[in-house]
């Protein structure tokens, strides 16, 4: 399973880099509207566009937000 093992804030809070167990990462914008609020990138730095990866670190980070208290 994959989970969430740094968060970094960047310029305020506007941008979100969470780090996960596979040395993938995710890039979260929060005052961007939904479907361009998260980049979702491999460990080589390759955009990721499979949905169903996608879909799994977005409920990671999703995960870790509500355990940690973090508000969008």
């Amino acid at each position: 399973m994959i989970t969430v093992t740094s968060c970094e804030y960047q310029e305020n809070g506007d941008r979100r880099i969470y780090s996960f167990n596979d040395r993938s990462t995710v890039i979260e914008c929060p005052k961007l509207p939904g479907k361009s609020r998260f980049r979702f990138y491999d460990n080589r730095n390759r955009t990721i566009y499979d949905r169903s990866s996608c879909a799994a670190m977005k409920k990671s980070v999703e995960q870790f937000k509500k355990m940690r208290g973090i508000k969008s």
